[in-house]
Formats: structure tokens, sequence, C-alpha cells
């Protein structure tokens, strides 16, 4: 398997570099490849076996395994902008390792799209193919957060969509976008109805690095909630989702912030069938709210805190996650960068007993993986390496 996802990713290197090479000048020159490999160390303060997970929903995502070393992620991005000098671009980005192949459960592709810079008002982009989801502040990417590990509101976000997409700037500080989507909440790359989603929303840049989206996201979840709960042919289902981010760096540049509000609602009705055992007709709300900051002490150093909460009201019942993150990181020579960070976890709440799909949060794992804690802590070390 691992010589099969290698041999992927050679192809598409191959592929995406040919035409690059090929061409004249400008291409080239506006094309860029960047890579970085991470790798980190958890301990999780419950002391748990080797065997159990500290995963609930996730409250600890791609860290699932405690007292473990492992490979966060292998990157891989070339990327091509669309501009006004050469209208035409293209991006494709391999991942590999613990951030792709247990929780996320992707293939090595993460994203690969196209896009088109129309001389329309201050420049329209047509994007289509495999996008990253214009929900949320984190990303999945190592070098892209202030933390090592994931937030729980980002564990309700989507992660990337398969579809199009319109940009377009219609002021320099306003800009607008739609599109279409086969899945509001996977990014799978096909879809087996008329049924899709539709996304829309502003972002803004104010200046005096004032800056933030809104972004509304609609529609069927049909095939994705039916491959979640076991039974693609059984699951249906909408989802909603409205999410704000707003960042804002201080004029020193010594200070970088974010807020992200998220809420989700899901609409699903499921007949049970085999494998999976849901309610008929369950509706899931989840309201989210983070906020995280970093702080640079030097050109090579740097301070980073994030809180959030998350509360989810399923048919009724209310639960509730909270947590603490703080991270400090210190880079050598402008390509490795060591990281060490201390999260708490707080959670109160009831899982599926038997039966836990990640559809809303239960209590924290004690140290043989059951879910019965509220409280968890988690030591992590990563190192970083770009090239």
């Amino acid at each position: 398997m691992y010589r099969i996802r290698l041999f992927v990713i050679a192809i598409g290197v191959a592929v995406m570099l040919t035409p690059s090479i090929a061409m004249a000048g400008d291409f080239m020159e506006d094309t860029t490849v960047e890579a970085w490999v991470a790798t980190s160390y958890n301990i999780n303060f419950e002391n748990q076996r080797g065997a159990a997970q500290q995963t609930a929903n996730p409250y600890q995502p791609f860290h699932e395994r405690t007292n473990s070393f492992q490979l966060d992620q292998a990157f891989l991005v070339i990327d091509k902008p669309a501009t006004d000098d050469s209208r035409v671009g293209g991006h494709v980005a391999f991942a590999y390792g613990e951030y792709h192949d247990t929780y996320l459960q992707l293939d090595v592709l993460q994203t690969a799209f196209f896009s088109y810079r129309a001389p329309v008002m201050e420049g329209l982009v047509l994007s289509g193919g495999l996008l990253p989801t214009r929900i949320g502040a984190e990303d999945t990417t190592a070098t892209a957060n202030y933390n090592i590990t994931n937030g729980i509101v980002w564990g309700i976000q989507p992660i990337n969509n398969t579809g199009l997409i319109v940009d377009t700037w219609v002021t320099p500080e306003l800009a607008v976008v739609v599109g279409v989507l086969n899945d509001p909440i996977s990014g799978r790359t096909g879809d087996g109805d008329r049924k899709k989603a539709v996304v829309g929303g502003l972002a803004w840049d104010l200046g005096k690095g004032h800056s933030g989206t809104l972004t509304a996201q609609w529609g069927d979840s049909t095939e994705s909630l039916g491959e979640a709960l076991g039974d693609p042919s059984t699951g249906n289902g909408k989802t909603t989702y409205v999410d704000l981010v707003m960042r804002r760096q201080s004029q020193n540049e010594k200070l970088t912030s974010w807020l992200n509000a998220t809420f989700r609602y899901q609409d699903l009705d499921y007949v049970s069938k085999g494998t999976a055992v849901l309610p008929v007709n369950l509706k899931i709300s989840s309201v989210g709210i983070a906020a995280a900051s970093r702080y640079a002490l030097s050109d090579h150093c740097g301070i980073s805190a994030r809180a959030e909460w998350l509360g989810t009201f399923v048919s009724g019942d209310k639960f509730n996650q909270a947590a603490v993150t703080l991270t400090g990181d210190y880079t050598v020579m402008e390509q490795l960068t060591f990281r060490a960070e201390v999260r708490m976890d707080y959670a109160k709440g009831q899982t599926l007993k038997g039966n836990d799909l990640g559809l809303y949060p239960g209590s924290l794992p004690d140290r043989n993986g059951n879910l019965d804690h509220n409280f968890a802590g988690t030591f992590l070390a990563q190192a970083v390496l770009s090239f």
C-alpha cells in the first residue's frame, strides 16, 4: 500500500511539473514547489496504555496514541496562482502521515484544482476541483497553525470540498465568493445524484491588519453521512454551516490573532441496516467559538495560546467541550522549527454507548480508552522541517 501511494505521488509530481518545464518563462517563474516534514511525540497525563486511544470526537485530532513517536505529515505542494499577467493557474498538494491516514482518512491527494482569472471587476477567479474549505481559521498543514494540535471547533468543520467556486473583489476591500459543491461536509470527488451543496460568503480586508470572512454552506450530505454510518445506501440528511473568522495583526507584526465562530446544523434521517444503529430523524446543532494568538518574542521564537468552547445539542440533550492550549516555538536557520505544547481539555456529556460514530462529543477517555473522564491533559513536542 505504501509503495502504491508513493507511486501515485511520483506520477502526480511528474504530471504537474512536465507542462511547467515545457512552457515559456512566466509560467515556470510563477510556479512554486514547497515541502515539509513534521514529526512529534506526545504524552497523555492520564498515563494511558499503549492500546488506548485518546481521541474523543475528536478532542485530540491526529494524535490518537499516547507515549508515541509519529510522522505527523509529509507534505508536497505545487502551486501556480492565476494572475493578471498569467491568467491560468493550478494547484496540487500531496500529504502522507498520521494526519491523513488515521483521523482524516483522506487520500494522498489533499487538494487539486485549476484556476482562471478573468478580467472582470477587480479580477474574477474561477476555481474547480478538489478545493480547500472556505470555513474555519485553522488548517490541516503543520506550517499554517499556531499550535501543534488542531482545536475542537476545527473538528466540526469541513477539510476540503469538490466543486466549482467563483471569487471576485468587488472593491479593494470587499470580495464575494459563490460556488457549487458535491457535498457540504466531505471532499468526495464522486457524487451519484443531482443533490448538491452551495457555498457563499464575503471576505474583507480593511487595512491596518484587520481582515475576515463570513461563509455559509448548505446542502445534501447523503452519501458522506451514509459512509460514515457504515452503509452508504441508507444515510440521508442535510447540513448547514455558518462561519465567521476575524483576523488581526499588530502594526509591528509581533502579535497576530484570530477569532472563529462556527454554527453547524444537521438534520439526519437514518434507517438502521446492519452495522449502524441510529435513531430516525436525528437533529444535531453544534456551536463553537475559538480564539488564538501568537506573539513573536524575536525573529526566531514565539509563544501561542488558544482557548475554545464547543456546545452540541442532540435531540434535546446538551454536550459541552472546552480546551486551552499553550505552545512555544523556536526556529533554527529558517528551515527547522521546534514546538512544545501543553493542552488541557474538558468534556461533559454522553456518547452513543457501544457505537460512538463521532457525531457529537462525549466524556474524555481514561487510561484504558473508556470514555468516562471529564478532564484530560497532554504534552506534545514537534519538529517541522521545511525545504
